[in-house]
């Protein structure tokens, strides 16, 4: 959904803009760059072409009236007449709403399902996976691929990483990896099991799981008091610079480690340290 529409009115986040959207007269298909993606979370941007069906729910046609009705201010490509953009909270409204009108449980089916369930038929219809992966933009080959799935800790040092120079990889291509990062604002332990069966029906099991959570699970009053060592930021909450810093180079030094030598089991060992995504 991140794709298609606001994280809120005052976040655009990565929602595809009035610009990104063109229809094409001469081949009747629409054309939509997307700018970024979960499946490309380095943010280089890729392309999608909608083409027309014969059937009575046509991409094509919904497309071509909707821009017909929208307001042609530039912005939010989905946007109310008012111009405001829609967000997330209100697709996830209508969508309980359609829900309950059809008599379905809505803790059986989240707007995520629409991804997920759009393979599950192209499977069933005969589609290879190769097809289904290609379409859906998965990495269906990806050489040893590592997960950090925990809190907003891991949404906020993503995108610190995306921003450095050396990218959410880490610079671990050397080592053939890639990191797929899986950063939730509020997530607790009891989630976890549930968001890595969510992934695993789009995605192969990965080579490695990283795990940063169980934050949110301390109450405030129980919480230890965070010295003012400058590894956060004013709030107490979220990681500074500096503490983004420390943290990915741990992270990126660990996960070496490991894919160098499968017999490490504990890495930094105590006392290791080293400058911030420098190769020994």
């Amino acid at each position: 959904m991140g794709e298609l529409v606001h994280n809120s009115l005052q976040d655009p986040g990565h929602a595809i803009q009035y610009g990104d959207v063109t229809y094409l007269a001469h081949n009747n298909t629409v054309h939509i760059f997307l700018r970024h993606s979960k499946t490309d979370q380095e943010g280089k941007g890729s392309s999608i072409s909608l083409t027309p069906t014969l059937l009575p729910i046509c991409p094509v046609r919904i497309v071509q009236s909707f821009m017909q009705a929208r307001p042609t201010n530039p912005g939010a490509f989905f946007c109310h007449l008012s111009g405001r953009p829609v967000t997330r909270y209100q697709v996830a409204s209508v969508f309980n709403l359609a829900l309950k009108k059809l008599g379905l449980d809505n803790q059986s089916y989240k707007p995520h399902s629409f991804r997920i369930g759009a393979a599950s038929a192209a499977w069933v219809s005969g589609t290879s996976a190769h097809d289904i992966a290609s379409k859906g933009r998965w990495k269906s080959h990806c050489p040893r691929t590592i997960w950090v799935l925990g809190s907003s800790i891991v949404k906020h040092a993503f995108c610190y990483a995306r921003k450095s120079q050396y990218g959410a990889n880490l610079e671990l291509d050397r080592h053939n990896a890639t990191i797929f990062w899986q950063g939730k604002g509020g997530m607790r332990v009891e989630e976890i099991c549930s968001k890595v069966k969510t992934l695993l029906k789009v995605q192969n099991a990965p080579h490695m799981l990283v795990i940063h959570c169980g934050g949110n699970n301390i109450p405030a009053s129980k919480g230890a008091k965070i010295a003012n060592t400058g590894m956060f930021c004013k709030e107490k909450v979220h990681l500074s610079g500096m503490g983004n810093d420390m943290f990915l180079y741990r992270l990126q030094q660990a996960l070496q480690a490991f894919l160098n030598d499968s017999s490490v089991k504990v890495s930094p060992r105590d006392g290791q340290n080293g400058p911030w995504l420098r190769y020994d």
